[in-house]
């Protein structure tokens, strides 16, 4: 992991590209990176081996990542427990709208009490994120 930083930081370095204090990682639809594929095929095997290898070392970056100043944002339009059961627990979880009560609790934003579920957001930007325990409601820009 450090090389892998180190070298990084040296093409940026190379390229004229002063480094930030921080690291981005992004994946967008997670789900094709993590989902393991259930057929018994010689390639879905292959693939799946592929998958949990990058999800073993996902979930090293994101228990750690923030003491190395490495920030992961990953997004997903399935937000389900296959997809996010690995990794959920290291990760600061942001949701817009879902499509049902199932999809708004893996999110962690199943409705409680007088909290709105992530699924009965308005959409166009409604979204929640949880920091440090705390629900808030959000607008995101479209």
């Amino acid at each position: 992991q450090i090389e892998l930083m180190k070298s990084i930081e040296k093409k940026f370095t190379e390229d004229g590209i002063k480094p930030t204090k921080y690291h981005i990682m992004a994946f967008d639809e997670v789900k094709a990176i993590f989902a393991i594929d259930k057929s018994n095929s010689e390639e879905a095997n292959e693939l799946n081996k592929i998958r949990k290898s990058i999800m073993f070392k996902v979930n090293i970056i994101t228990a750690e990542g923030r003491s190395s100043k490495v920030l992961m944002l990953m997004a997903t339009q399935s937000p389900t427990a296959e997809v996010l059961g690995g990794v959920k627990a290291n990760l600061t979880i942001m949701s817009l709208k879902v499509a049902n009560d199932s999809q708004a609790g893996v999110c962690g934003f199943p409705q409680k009490g007088n909290d709105v579920s992530a699924k009965d957001l308005n959409g166009r930007g409604d979204g929640l994120i949880s920091i440090n325990g705390q629900t808030y409601r959000i607008q995101c820009p479209m």
